[in-house]
C-alpha cells in the first residue's frame, strides 16, 4: 500500500495515484518477494502481499516460490490475476529436493 504524503507537481495528483494510473497502463507487476533481505523470508509464496496489493486495487501476478497447484490456487484466491511458476517448470530439481527434505525429516 502507498502511504505517500504530499502532492504531485503539475496535476495535484499524489504520487500514489500517479503510480496506480501507471500500473494500469503497464503489464501487471509480479510479487517476486522473499529474495531480498528486506522482504519476508517464507518457504511458500507471499500470499499476504498478493492480498494487500489486490485489496489496494493493484492488478498483480503472483510469482516466487509457487511450487504446487494448491499454492497456485491460493494465490489466485488471494486476488492474483495470474501466477508464474518459473522454477517449478525450469528447475524440477528444486521440487525433487523438497520431497527429499520431507523424507529426511520423517
Amino acid at each position: 500500500m502507498c502511504h505517500w504524503q504530499g502532492s504531485g507537481k503539475a496535476s495535484g495528483e499524489t504520487p500514489c495515484r500517479v503510480l496506480q494510473i501507471f500500473l494500469r497502463l503497464r503489464p501487471p507487476p509480479t510479487t517476486l518477494s522473499g529474495y531480498t533481505p528486506y522482504s519476508p523470508q517464507l518457504y511458500g509464496p507471499d500470499l499476504q502481499l498478493v492480498k494487500d496489493l489486490a485489496s489496494a486495487g493493484v492488478t498483480v501476478v503472483a510469482e516466487g516460490r509457487i511450487r504446487t497447484p494448491g499454492e497456485m490456487r491460493q494465490a489466485l484466491d488471494a486476488g492474483a490475476l495470474a501466477v508464474t511458476v518459473g522454477s517449478a517448470i525450469t528447475r524440477p530439481e528444486l521440487i525433487a529436493q523438497g520431497f527429499l527434505n520431507v523424507l529426511e525429516l520423517a
